[in-house]
């Protein structure tokens, strides 16, 4: 077949140019052809296309295995644009894109894209081309993150004037509100997606994902998947107060077994690889407590951290049965030191934090189509069912 299609397309150029030979009008072996008359006697001849069936826009949209991921990048302040990309945030970011695009995405075929949260480097120089390049054949999406002053810092600006972990420059704490509120408000470009997959700048994978995130997340009905589950007080004065009061105030009925003495005790999410339900993150409980947080002025004040932040999201709006721990299917290291992850002890054992679910998904090499794929997981049985404590789940209620 190739031979032959080789053969067609030296005569069809042949014929375009030298159009006398062959008598396909009809008016004898002197007529010159034009290249229309050439292109119909081509076509005449060439096998016809199998048409295919176009899938109607609302098919696209109800077929249960596709789903729209994407990973995030998030790059700010560090003088990118005075130093034109020789700061060390801006060379962090182009190593990392360089390892994911190598690792991660290409054990996904690089169908999901990434998404560079930047505060307006992007325009200056060949910054957004270093960028591109560093990502190789993935997809690099850019959006602007603004992080100007909120009614409440200009409103009550000191409660906004740093007084702890003052070593945090004010780029990590605008980070923070990043991806405390900014990366989930109305005008938000995450809206775009039905999950993310965050990944820091320091983070460098030593191999490919087994698994792919976005389905494991959608087909377990999950809202946040985790690599590390930890204790940590520090930078955390007052949230714990802030987050129990605001639960009480708002009649929030938490049902994870000592979601309290969770919060309490600074249980967190280790925050430098993460995955999220969009629909979630951005529904008006999770979004309102969000801005209540950013409002209060901790984030500054205190250096209140997303990590905690999630933590308490899922307490109060989900269930520990809603979250999935990674930790055992990803091989990475962050800042050199091998990451070494740890499920929270929700259940009180390592096989209710979902780790048979997903080795299921893994083992099964259901990866390259989604559709087996998500077969699979719908056939292994539900999430809910297989890490349950809780006999009966109540997602939040949208408003």
């Amino acid at each position: 077949n190739k031979i032959w299609y080789h053969w067609m397309a030296w005569g069809f150029g042949h014929l375009y140019h030298n159009a006398k030979a062959i008598d396909v009008t009809g008016e004898g072996r002197n007529h010159k052809m034009n290249p229309e008359e050439v292109l119909r006697a081509v076509q005449a001849v060439l096998p016809k296309p199998v048409q295919k069936k176009a899938r109607s826009a609302a098919s696209l949209l109800s077929n249960p295995y596709e789903v729209k991921g994407v990973f995030v990048f998030l790059s700010i302040g560090d003088k990118i644009v005075e130093t034109r990309g020789l700061s060390p945030h801006f060379k962090h970011l182009v190593i990392a894109l360089r390892n994911w695009d190598r690792t991660v995405s290409a054990s996904l075929n690089r169908k999901y894209p990434v998404m560079i949260l930047h505060d307006g480097w992007v325009n200056h120089y060949d910054l957004a081309d270093r960028v591109r390049k560093a990502a190789g054949a993935s997809k690099v999406l850019f959006r602007f993150m603004d992080v100007k002053p909120s009614e409440a810092m200009k409103n009550h600006p000191e409660r906004f004037v740093p007084q702890d972990c003052l070593e945090a420059f004010d780029s990590y704490r605008d980070m923070n509100r990043i991806f405390v509120r900014l990366m989930f408000e109305e005008n938000s470009p995450l809206r775009e997606f039905d999950y993310w997959m965050r990944i820091d700048t320091d983070i460098e994978f030593d191999s490919g994902l087994q698994f792919d995130p976005f389905l494991m997340m959608k087909a377990g009905k999950f809202v946040f998947g985790y690599n590390v589950c930890s204790r940590h007080g520090g930078c955390q004065q007052g949230f714990p107060e802030f987050a129990l009061e605001y639960a009480r105030n708002n009649n929030i009925q938490m049902t994870t077994q000592h979601a309290e003495k969770y919060i309490t005790q600074d249980a967190m999410f280790y925050g430098n690889i993460g995955i999220g339900d969009v629909k979630f993150f951005t529904s008006g409980p999770v979004l309102r407590y969000m801005r209540a947080i950013d409002d209060d002025g901790g984030l500054y004040r205190q250096r209140w951290g997303d990590q905690h932040i999630y933590h308490s999201v899922i307490m109060l709006f989900a269930d520990a049965n809603r979250t999935i721990a990674i930790h055992k299917m990803i091989d990475a290291k962050h800042k050199g030191t091998q990451l070494v992850g740890k499920a929270c002890d929700f259940f009180g054992n390592e096989k209710d934090n979902g780790f048979p679910y997903i080795q299921k998904y893994a083992e099964l090499g259901m990866l390259i189509t989604d559709f087996q794929g998500f077969k699979v997981l719908e056939e292994y049985g539900d999430a809910d069912k297989i890490i349950a404590r809780h006999l009966e789940i109540q997602d939040i209620v949208e408003d």
